[in-house]
């Protein structure tokens, strides 16, 4: 048995593995899995600067306040407060690349969906595992159905991000029928999706699944 495997047939008709948006959310499948909430690279803002910043500070938010370090000197103590900073440097040709595609609406447009297919390889904004992916995604979809549709949204308020959770990408992976029966005769099903949860968070560093 090769474990591998479970990259064959991912995607595709019937595959394990789907992109979700609000129109296609009826398709969810109704099964266990892991997920993912991927922020929609959009062209909100028309300079480069801008939109890295507004989208760059997004992905690096930090939801609990900045540690204060405190140097000690013999007579005083200095308090330093220590905040990461999201200021990227560009190569010479990005900037006039950037304008002259804005430029003209089919560059403009052919732009917005090589992002759009990018967004998938940034870092994601939540992960989670759930038993049930299409009624997860209806409770972070719903204003008062998870802390992170409410963390989320009172950040986009403070950052004038004009995206809402149900705007954004819902990436799951159903977990395979043989795998799940496995887990579920042996009785650690709920404590191997807590588990893959918890390593999920550390490896992706999701900055929204903060509480």
């Amino acid at each position: 048995m090769n474990p591998l495997n479970v990259f064959r047939d991912l995607t595709g008709a019937g595959g394990r593995m789907g992109f979700f948006t609000l129109q296609t959310s009826d398709d969810i499948p109704a099964a266990p899995g892991c997920y993912g909430w991927f922020l929609p690279l959009w062209l909100l803002h028309d300079t480069l600067p801008d939109f890295l910043r507004a989208f760059g500070g997004t992905l690096n938010h930090e939801s609990k306040s900045p540690d204060e370090l405190d140097a000690g000197f013999a007579w005083d103590s200095v308090k330093v407060r220590v905040r990461r900073a999201f200021e990227p440097t560009l190569p010479p040709f990005a900037l006039p690349l950037w304008d002259r595609l804005n430029e003209d609406e089919s560059t403009r447009f052919a732009l917005q969906q090589v992002l759009l297919q990018a967004s998938i390889l940034v870092p994601p904004l939540y992960v989670g595992k759930t038993d049930n992916l299409r009624r997860r995604y209806n409770q972070h979809t719903s204003p008062d159905g998870s802390g992170f549709n409410t963390r989320f949204s009172a950040y986009a308020l403070t950052a004038d991000l004009s995206l809402q959770v149900a705007d954004l990408i819902f990436v799951c992976i159903r977990t395979e029928a043989a795998v799940e029966k496995a887990l579920t005769e042996a009785g650690d099903a709920y404590r191997i999706n807590s588990l893959v949860e918890e390593i999920l968070k550390r490896l992706c560093r999701p900055p929204f699944s903060i509480q």
